[in-house]
């Protein structure tokens, strides 16, 4: 199920061609006449990137990391993710309002034992498995969007987690951005080194499941003796 729903947000993705105009090469044409803009007009120039990319982020598209190198290059690292994070939160929970009161009903009675299944987890270990699939990045924004939205977490829940488990990897991306004309692709920004570091910091987020497991498991045999 879970594949099927990431497959189906990849093909709108792909068939739009919408991500196309907004590539890092389109974004490092144009970096010398957005900077402009932002000099001339703070405000409005401000407004005008924060509305592109909640809109962007909104309709399932994957630009968060190559418009958060341009929000390093335009705004500075700190000014650059307070923007970020607000827009990035509001645009996930847009995206699981979408999915949870549009295609839910849908999916959840074609794949009722299954949805059954996977909310229990996440009723149990919903806070550790949201940390981890935020922080470890293993899930591009809108397939972890989705598929978020599948589940019963609640939104206080999934904003805060969201929040903070988006903020490594905007701070890191937003200071990368200063540096913006030259890198040729968002692969030099995220080399392995760094995708292990966030998925190491992702893990982190799981061990108090592992350890539940460990000492039920320990407590269960003396428990029967």
């Amino acid at each position: 199920m879970l594949l099927i729903v990431a497959g189906v947000v990849s093909l709108w993705i792909y068939f739009t061609y919408l991500h196309s105009y907004f590539s890092l090469a389109i974004v490092k044409q144009y970096k010398d006449l957005f900077y402009q803009q932002t000099l001339l007009n703070p405000i409005k120039s401000r407004c005008i990137y924060s509305l592109v990319y909640f809109i962007l982020a909104s309709i399932f598209l994957p630009v968060a990391a190559i418009l958060n190198l341009l929000a390093g290059f335009l705004f500075g690292t700190v000014e650059g993710v307070v923007i970020v994070t607000i827009i990035t939160a509001a645009a996930a929970l847009i995206n699981l309002l979408i999915v949870r009161y549009i295609f839910r009903m849908m999916l959840e009675t074609m794949f009722k034992k299954t949805f059954e299944k996977f909310n229990n987890a996440f009723e149990k270990h919903g806070v550790s498995y949201l940390l981890f699939i935020r922080f470890s990045g293993l899930f591009p924004f809108p397939i972890a969007n989705t598929l978020l939205g599948l589940t019963n977490i609640s939104l206080a829940t999934y904003l805060w987690t969201t929040t903070i488990g988006m903020i490594p990897g905007s701070i890191f991306l937003v200071y990368m951005g200063r540096q913006l004309g030259s890198i040729n692709s968002v692969k030099d920004v995220l080399s392995w080194n760094i995708l292990a570091l966030f998925l190491g910091t992702g893990l982190l987020s799981l061990l108090p499941i592992f350890y539940k497991k460990f000492t039920t498991r320990h407590v269960q045999p003396s428990i029967r003796s």
